[in-house]
């Protein structure tokens, strides 16, 4: 772990923890309802929440941290993929398995 990123990292996560709690008590009628009632499926469940997160103008801040991981080229793809696909499944149609991960030291 980078020790001088710490402080950052910790402040940030409880920003965005504060800023999700607000959005899942918003919506979490409809994610109980759609998922566990009805038995929706969760990609679904994630495009109508989306949707509805930007009919309503809302925008999720997420800060942004150094990476520990060593990039490849199977690596740096799969977060292309991940970036531009239209959705949860159509991302996971094309990602690759990564099988090893290597960290910076």
């Amino acid at each position: 772990m980078m020790a001088d990123k710490l402080g950052d990292y910790i402040a940030g996560t409880a920003v965005e923890t504060i800023e999700t709690e607000k959005l899942i008590k918003e919506f979490e009628h409809i994610i109980i309802d759609d998922i566990y009632g009805a038995e929706i499926p969760i990609e679904k469940v994630t495009n109508d929440l989306q949707g509805k997160l930007h009919e309503k103008g809302s925008k999720m801040n997420t800060m942004a941290i150094d990476t520990i991981y060593n990039e490849t080229a199977e690596t740096r793809a799969n977060i292309n993929i991940w970036y531009t696909s239209k959705n949860i499944a159509d991302a996971r149609q094309h990602v690759s398995l990564v099988c090893s991960v290597h960290f910076l030291r």
